[in-house]
């Protein structure tokens, strides 16, 4: 990069060192030709579409002239002649975009030509907005003379984004043009003008009938007046209140009363008298303004206000209190828990996850436990939301103080608090009377125990007598191996397992040592799977499925090939199949061929959907040879479609001709109107893909 740099440099200080030699050379010429004629003859005939070589040479060349303040001077001059020539549009197109980078006043007079000339007033108007001087406004004001309409409102744009305050009178007399969109144009420009003068001759017109005109005219009063409120924040507070009592639209109305409380000499007491008088919809405005106060100000005063308003007001003024987390507010905000209306409600208990505290446990626990709504979901969020260092504590010491009712909303919380000193306080309502509480107890210790908990929570299953309960013990500690991986959970296990003789405990213990991703318990699981008793096999076979790595992997399969039961055969497959997506050995061929043995062993369609996904993520043209045989059968159609599409997207850009041709050959098959369309239009893209290729080619 660095020696094209100085390549670069080297030929553009050779380039300006022989402009000088020819400029010495031809002083007494009128015009000095900087810009070869060849040069320009290379871009005069150019039209859209064509090679743009030339026109990069140009550009390049015009670059280095604009370096030195003469070569540049006569590069525009050169420009200025190609402009009155018989180049085509597209040509003078181009050049005028250069011509906004080095132009000057002396540009004027010929772009005034093209100024008003409708086919190249808007080449004109570019390259004139840009360059600067009394010349060009007078240029461009002159001009709005021109009868053409298009021109005329072309103009007026560019006047507006010039910000020409020169042009403020002209266009104040368009107000009252006859043509509606000519007095809108004017009206727009004023407003980007934004003087006082702009202002004057926008009032002029506020009482027209014309309502888009008149909107248009407001509009552009109100960025004036923001204008003015950058120099002198007390004389737009004035405009503003003015402005504000004109009848206008609720979104102007709305930008009115943003810009008198930005201004307001006290922006405390503004809001509150905007929130206690202004109607409903506009009391919003003053409501979010409360969020821009400083953290120190004192905003009980609005807090009083809450019973007060419409509930709509209520709801965003709470929405305020939550942002703000300022628990000064909080008793006025609890009042509102007897509202009728359940969304201000929601409201105050989202609010209570910010300002609540250890008192308010109780609060949301009842409201999450009273209700099975909207209600209860923000109440139990609120309640794990909750902020403080004694929120925790004062959870596990309610626990066992509250009915069952309440005792089931506070489990919930230590789960979604994740809060681990509580396992020993609900660890004892694993062996509850309540099918409810023991449930959600069971969640809970998976979300909050650790390695350490892992003895325990074992022996456990002597204690549970219920198969359901014990299911819920493995998945709650299948979620501690997960999480605290360590071998000495192995041993724990095989332990566990040897000294008890029932089949449902040693039947858990298989599949939870299938989590532990460990080499023993491969071996174990291995050795059990030839177990004769037919719940400890499916159990063994489980625990080699559960495994997250891909070790177990040919072990299912010759499972999956030889076991008799249907059950065992299918977990076999299932394990198998997730065995191959997560083993990143293999490549997408070798997974392929693998999921084509698995085949032939799915006994349902949702087994065959299984695997036809496995080859539908595998990006390999082997997958839609596989996939052939599957076609339009309707318990798998889904997947097969997916995975015609997905693979020939992924594999087209490798081989195109060879995805065409499966596409096309899939689409004379496949009649369903949804994969003709999508695969129709991979064809367009293979299509255009090949062809820009082969352009890069030549």
């Amino acid at each position: 990069m660095i020696v094209k740099k100085s390549i670069s440099e080297h030929f553009r200080n050779l380039l300006i060192i022989n402009i000088f030699f020819i400029l010495s050379l031809l002083q007494s010429c009128a015009t000095v030709q900087v810009i070869p004629d060849k040069i320009f003859h290379g871009i005069s005939n150019y039209h859209y579409g064509d090679d743009r070589t030339n026109l990069t040479t140009f550009s390049h060349l015009v670059d280095s002239l604009s370096l030195n303040k003469e070569t540049k001077k006569l590069a525009e001059e050169n420009i200025l002649d190609f402009l009155n020539s018989n180049a085509t549009f597209a040509s003078k197109q181009f050049v005028c975009r250069k011509l906004r980078l080095i132009g000057t006043e002396k540009s004027v007079p010929t772009l005034s030509k093209l100024l008003n000339n409708r086919k190249t007033t808007n080449i004109a108007r570019y390259a004139l907005e840009n360059i600067q001087g009394n010349k060009v406004d007078k240029a461009l004001i002159n001009s709005l003379d021109n009868p053409d309409k298009k021109i005329k409102i072309g103009i007026i744009n560019t006047l507006a984004a010039r910000k020409t305050k020169n042009s403020v009178y002209a266009l104040g007399e368009l107000l009252q043009n006859a043509d509606n969109d000519i007095a809108i144009a004017a009206a727009s420009a004023l407003g980007k003008i934004a003087d006082k003068k702009a202002m004057a001759f926008l009032e002029e017109h506020f009482n027209s009938a014309n309502i888009n005109f008149r909107n248009t005219l407001f509009d552009s009063y109100l960025l004036c007046i923001d204008n003015i409120a950058k120099q002198d924040k007390y004389e737009a507070y004035i405009y503003y209140t003015k402005f504000y009592k004109l009848d206008l639209p609720t979104n102007l109305k709305s930008a009115a009363l943003n810009g008198i409380i930005n201004t307001a000499k006290n922006k405390k007491e503004e809001i509150l008298i905007r929130i206690k008088n202004e109607p409903t919809e506009l009391k919003s405005i003053a409501i979010s303004k409360i969020r821009e106060l400083p953290e120190s100000t004192d905003i009980t005063v609005y807090a009083e206000l809450l019973k007060t308003l419409p509930p709509e007001n209520q709801i965003q003024l709470l929405s305020v209190f939550e942002d703000r987390k300022d628990k000064s507010v909080k008793p006025n905000v609890i009042q509102l828990l007897n509202s009728d209306i359940d969304n201000v409600k929601i409201a105050v208990v989202k609010t209570l996850a910010n300002i609540g505290d250890k008192t308010d446990i109780i609060k949301l626990a009842k409201i999450s436990a009273n209700n099975n709504n909207e209600l209860s979901k923000h109440a139990l969020t609120s309640l794990s939301l909750l902020k403080g260092n004694d929120i925790d504590k004062t959870i596990i010491s309610l626990i066992p103080k509250v009915k069952d009712d309440l005792k089931i909303v506070l489990i919930k919380a230590v789960g979604a608090r994740i809060i681990k000193p509580a396992f020993a306080t609900i660890l004892k309502f694993t062996n509850s009377g309540s099918k409810k509480l023991m449930s959600e107890t069971f969640k809970s210790l998976a979300e909050i125990s650790t390695e350490k908990n892992l003895q325990e929570l074992l022996s456990l299953f002597s204690n549970l007598d219920n198969i359901k309960n014990k299911k819920k013990l493995e998945r709650t500690i299948s979620k501690v191996l997960i999480n605290y991986p360590n071998k000495q959970n192995t041993a724990l296990l095989a332990k566990a397992k040897d000294s008890t003789n029932d089949i449902s405990t040693k039947s858990s213990l298989l599949r939870l040592l299938g989590y532990t991703n460990d080499n023993n318990a491969l071996n174990l699981l291995k050795k059990e799977a030839a177990n004769k008793n037919l719940t400890i096999r499916e159990a063994a076979v489980q625990g080699l499925a559960n495994f997250t790595a891909s070790e177990p992997m040919n072990d299912l399969m010759e499972i999956m090939i030889s076991e008799k039961n249907k059950k065992i055969k299918s977990i076999a497959l299932k394990g198998f199949v997730h065995s191959v997506n997560i083993n990143k050995t293999l490549g997408a061929c070798d997974k392929v061929n693998l999921y084509k043995k698995a085949l032939p062993f799915a006994q349902t369609s949702n087994e065959r959907n299984l695997v036809l996904d496995g080859i539908g993520h595998s990006d390999c043209f082997e997958s839609l040879e596989v996939i052939k045989p599957y076609i339009n059968q309707p318990d798998v159609k889904g997947t097969v479609d997916d995975c015609i599409n997905r693979v020939s997207w992924h594999l087209h850009q490798k081989n195109p001709e060879r995805i065409k041709d499966y596409v096309n050959w899939f689409l004379s098959k496949i009649k369903d109107e949804k994969f003709q369309k999508k695969n129709k239009f991979l064809l367009d893209v293979i299509d255009k893909f090949i062809k820009n290729r082969d352009a890069n080619l030549r």
